[in-house]
């Protein structure tokens, strides 16, 4: 008996001592989500689930002070409305603290919450104000006071959400929660926007900018001068200044303003002609949107990489980005944000890719119009390799539907993927029925906030062909090859199936109706789409000559489709350069040259870079270091293959098997 009661005892104390250290640890979790504020939904679980929305700002009156970097001093009468109890809530930055707060003379009472843990105003807390009382009509006038110190320029973080003071520049931006703001949709990045005028004193040396109408500056005295800027039309704030050249151009309907660094003044006429243009094109596209002011303004980019961003009104570049001159496919990324992220803001659910990918595939569009198509579909192809190199490397290639800044490879999936799947539906739909689409997006969801399903339930109907929804929402991509290809010359008909095969690193594959066919041969090229059923398609392809070339089309739906070439006939080699077989190359960079009797099969629409994916594999002899590739070009009327390689160490010999349509070796041996 008292052997069991002993044992009962262990078992207690054991339960005890384990709900001990679990509510020990829970406590510790709880706190340190508080402390971090980590949520289910960071914002709403700081106000509470249910409490009262978020505030209209119907109007504001900011004034800046911004002369001792990084301490930063602001003053602001805020018109809100929409307040239906005591209590309200704003978002400010976290290095910032509202100082005083009154309503008609009357303190309020401020309390600052934790730092939020969100994909989206990152830099931000909640400030919570209590009224003495629920305010007639739900309206009020609130006067604030705040101040801090923002990043001083020193630290190696950088993003466009950091508050910047630094001697020589400073930014400040819609995520850098500079300034009190309203939240829009808590799951996205938009914030109310609303008219007003804000004054910047800054010191004198330094040009300032805000999309406003502007007046000054005026010199206050001392070291420093004030710039006043009125926004007519609702806006999100943006703060830029620095060691700035300043050069104008008006347009009808909008101003445009470039500030550049000295080094980069002599660019200012090709960045400002490049955004009219970029403008222009997308309104022919897409419809008209209020310009009002554009300024497009250089800043330092403290990371080891450029990054570039467009926020209403204001478009960065990092001056990495400047030193070829003003990149086309750039400034049509960033202008495009004008319409993909600004006039139509996004939340839920794709959220980046009705941001990202369409300002990256109105890039594309752009580039073609202004450096023609072959510039874009280099661009398209670049795209593809670097997708499909990063999610064969990750053996994850996630649906564009939830990708996020947290999503692994998010730069390629928002910036590569995503676009190339617009360029596929582009070419299945057509292109006048998807600039339809686009557009009635556009016309449908301007100034509001729009989902994926919005986006898919504008394309026409002309998607339910090429499986737009499932491509949206569902992991994964494609491989397919040419089996059983055959043609049969009495008839002129060219047969064969094109098969679904498993991806080399074992990626989910996905299920598409149809696929296009790219037929070369000395007379002509025809392209013909071939509808799939369970991953698999016949082909009988009538054609006046004799195919060179049959491929799934390399510029059609580049995620899923793998140039997978037959010949017919190939070319003969008249001629290799070093000699086959030959010694004496030295180490180092080489260049091989293939002579053939004939153009190449390949059609005008591939690259030389794509020409060498094709149809070119370096391979070594056994115990031969690797043999590095460096670029494939045609030449000559596409009859001479100009091959960069590198040759490491002498004594070994290197094949370079010219495979499918050349079907010889080139031998290379160094000394």
């Amino acid at each position: 008996m008292k052997s069991r009661t002993r044992c009962c005892s262990t078992r207690q104390l054991i339960f005890c001592i384990g709900s001990l250290f679990g509510a020990i640890l829970l406590i510790s979790l709880t706190s340190i989500a508080i402390a971090e504020g980590l949520s289910f939904g960071p914002i709403a679980w700081i106000r509470g689930a249910k409490d009262q929305p978020w505030p209209k700002v119907d109007r504001m009156e900011l004034s800046l002070d911004l002369r001792n970097p990084p301490h930063f001093t602001a003053k602001g009468v805020l018109s809100l409305s929409g307040i239906e109890d005591e209590r309200f809530t704003l978002l400010l930055n976290r290095s910032l603290e509202v100082e005083v707060a009154t309503v008609d003379g009357a303190p309020v009472e401020v309390t600052h919450g934790p730092r939020l843990r969100s994909s989206y105003h990152r830099e931000g807390r909640v400030v919570s104000f209590g009224l003495s009382e629920k305010p007639r009509g739900g309206a009020i006038r609130l006067e604030l006071t705040w101040s801090g110190d923002g990043e001083d320029g020193t630290g190696t973080r950088d993003w466009r959400g950091i508050l910047l003071l630094s001697p020589d520049e400073f930014r400040m931006s819609e995520q850098t929660v500079f300034y009190p703001q309203s939240v829009i949709d808590e799951s996205g990045p938009g914030v109310v926007r609303a008219p007003g005028v804000v004054r910047v004193l800054a010191p004198s040396a330094l040009e300032v900018f805000v999309p406003g109408k502007g007046e000054g500056p005026v010199g206050k005295g001392g070291d420093a001068r004030e710039w006043t800027f009125e926004m007519i039309h609702p806006s999100v704030l943006s703060v830029m200044g620095g060691h700035f050249v300043r050069k104008e151009m008006g347009l009808p309907g909008a101003h445009l303003v470039s500030l550049l660094r000295k080094e980069h003044a002599n660019l200012a006429e090709e960045m400002l002609s490049g955004a009219r243009s970029a403008l222009e094109f997308y309104e022919s596209l897409y419809g008209s949107i209020e310009h009002g002011v554009l300024g497009i303004v250089e800043m330092d980019c403290l990371g080891s990489h450029s990054y570039n961003w467009t926020s209403q009104g204001v478009i960065v570049f990092d001056r990495g980005a400047l030193h070829n001159g003003v990149p086309t496919d750039t400034i049509g990324h960033e202008v495009a944000h004008l319409w993909w992220g600004q006039e139509v803001s996004a939340s839920g659910d794709g959220e980046r890719f009705l941001t990202e990918s369409l300002a990256e595939y109105s890039s594309w569009r752009f580039v073609e119009s202004k450096l023609g198509e072959s510039h874009a579909r280099d661009m398209a192809r670049d795209a593809r390799r670097s997708y499909m190199d990063a999610v064969h490397k990750s053996n994850k290639d996630p649906a564009l539907s939830v990708v996020t800044f947290s999503t692994k490879n998010y730069q390629t999936l928002a910036y590569k993927k995503g676009p190339l799947f617009l360029r596929y539906l582009e070419f299945q739909m057509g292109r006048e029925a998807i600039d339809r689409g686009i557009r009635t997006y556009f016309d449908r969801h301007r100034r509001s906030q729009a989902t994926l399903d919005d986006f898919v339930s504008c394309l026409d109907g002309g998607a339910q062909p090429v499986n737009a929804k499932s491509l949206l929402f569902e992991d994964g991509h494609g491989h397919f090859e040419i089996h059983g290809y055959d043609y049969d010359g009495s008839e002129g008909i060219a047969r064969g199936r094109v098969v679904a095969r498993e991806c080399p690193s074992g990626i989910a594959g996905l299920i598409v109706s149809s696929v296009d066919l790219l037929l070369r041969s000395k007379s002509d090229s025809l392209a013909e789409k071939v509808f799939l059923q369970g991953g698999e398609g016949a082909f009988h392809i009538a054609t006046s000559s004799e195919p060179e070339l049959v491929v799934l089309d390399p510029d059609v739906f580049l995620p899923i489709l793998e140039p997978r070439p037959i010949s017919q006939g190939g070319a003969r080699l008249v001629r290799t350069d070093p000699p086959n077989g030959s010694k004496g190359v030295p180490a180092g960079s080489t260049r091989v040259v293939l002579e053939f009797d004939r153009p190449l099969a390949p059609p005008n629409r591939l690259t030389g870079r794509e020409l060498g994916k094709a149809i070119f594999d370096a391979s070594r002899t056994t115990g031969c270091s690797s043999l590095k590739i460096r670029s494939v070009h045609l030449e000559e009327e596409n009859r001479v293959v100009g091959h960069e390689t590198s040759l490491q160490h002498p004594g070994e010999k290197y094949h370079i098997p010219a495979q499918v349509v050349l079907k010889v070796d080139v031998c290379i041996t160094v000394d």
